[in-house]
């Protein structure tokens, strides 16, 4: 499944399991529409495409559908890989399209106009298995300059590769024989790439094709026969730091650099270690006013906000389904979380947005009494 903003942030797109899209008109008096999702397989990507209203659809069938925004009309339908899609990614500039196929084939495409721009075979003379969900390129993501676009394989190596000239840049091989890396995020500004290599994680230099740091971790809560993982990555949205969410429910945060990365430099370092009381941590993200980070476990359903330096606890909701996937509103004021189920929760952030929504519904002035209960303040702001 997937959540998107649309370019003007005033919808919300999500896209379920069962198949289905629903879009979200997240004002307050907002509703839903729902509507089929194209061909028979489930979804691998959802993009909203802000220079063309359009949302790109990628499926495990292979094929990649274009729908107009507003009225989810086909505008073009077709095959990107015969075996299937497990991975999909729009690059920063909106210029390039990548696909990672089930077949090991990355396709990089013009969503202008579709043609086939790169075909890279990342996994040479690979097959695709039909039995395991899990197979061939399982994530590609762009630089934030759009010029390098990095994927991950089950062969368990991490390549770079040029989205001009489809030449491979670098490659970082497999150091597990049990273990493939599939998570990856760029640094906002900076050429740097962390990747997650079982219990531990590396800092690239995208453009150099070297290792900067090598983080590890210590005393996981996890038994010896479950596998010590990062399920979250998330930077801050100027990049001072890294938020990390663990498999046992730790989550950390790491200072980064200023400016470039000099060999002087002490590098990453860890700022706080939180201990959540959420496990299989699968929704990361940081709050756009770089002082708040956002957690979600897919297997409690618990939703934590904490302070990006202290680790404070701030809040925490506790849904009655698990929660895959968490998003905040370019403009702060709105939390989407997204349910195991397909459903979708939102939630006002913070005093303001309470505020802002409550005068939304309310057609007279607050009491005193109703803005101590409802607005959790002593007086009406």
């Amino acid at each position: 499944g997937g959540i998107e903003f649309s370019p003007d942030g005033n919808t919300l797109y999500t896209s379920g399991l069962d198949k289905t899209i629903r879009t979200w008109d997240i004002s307050p008096s907002g509703s839903a529409e729902i509507a089929a999702m194209p061909g028979a397989g489930g979804p691998r990507g959802l993009v909203p495409d802000p220079g063309r209203s359009s949302i790109i659809l990628s499926a495990t069938e292979g094929i990649v559908t274009v729908l107009g925004a507003d009225n989810f009309q086909e505008q073009l339908s077709f095959e990107a890989h015969p075996d299937g899609i497990f991975y999909s990614s729009l690059s920063p500039d909106g210029g390039l399209y990548a696909t990672g196929g089930r077949d090991g084939v990355l396709k990089i495409w013009d969503p202008e106009t579709w043609q086939l721009l790169q075909e890279i075979e990342v996994l040479e003379g690979y097959e695709a298995d039909p039995g395991n969900v899990f197979s061939g390129i399982l994530s590609v993501d762009f630089s934030p300059d759009s010029r390098v676009v990095v994927a991950t394989g089950v062969d368990g190596r991490v390549t770079f590769w040029d989205t001009n000239t489809g030449d491979l840049l670098h490659s970082r091989a497999r150091i597990s024989p049990e273990y493939v890396p599939i998570r990856v995020a760029f640094h906002p500004v900076q050429p740097w790439v962390v990747m997650n290599i079982m219990n531990t994680l590396e800092i690239w230099d995208a453009s150099a094709g070297e290792v900067l740091q090598t983080l590890t971790f210590d005393n996981w809560a996890v038994p010896d026969d479950q596998d010590q993982l990062i399920w979250g990555l998330d930077f801050s949205p100027d990049g001072s730091h890294l938020v990390l969410a663990r498999s046992d429910g730790v989550v950390e945060v790491w200072e980064m650099p200023e400016g470039d990365w000099l060999p002087e430099d002490e590098g990453a370092v860890r700022n706080i270690v939180v201990n959540t009381q959420a496990f299989l941590i699968t929704g990361t993200t940081v709050h756009p006013n770089g002082e708040e980070f956002v957690i979600s476990s897919a297997a409690t359903g618990l939703i934590e906000l904490r302070d990006l330096t202290t680790g404070e606890l701030q809040r925490s909701f506790q849904e009655p389904v698990g929660i895959i996937d968490i998003i905040i509103s370019d403009d702060g004021k709105r939390l989407y979380a997204m349910g195991i189920d397909g459903s979708m929760r939102a939630y006002a952030y913070g005093i303001d947005a309470l505020t802002e929504l409550a005068e939304s519904r309310v057609s007279r002035t607050l009491t005193e009494v109703e803005c101590r209960t409802y607005l959790h303040v002593e007086a009406c702001p």
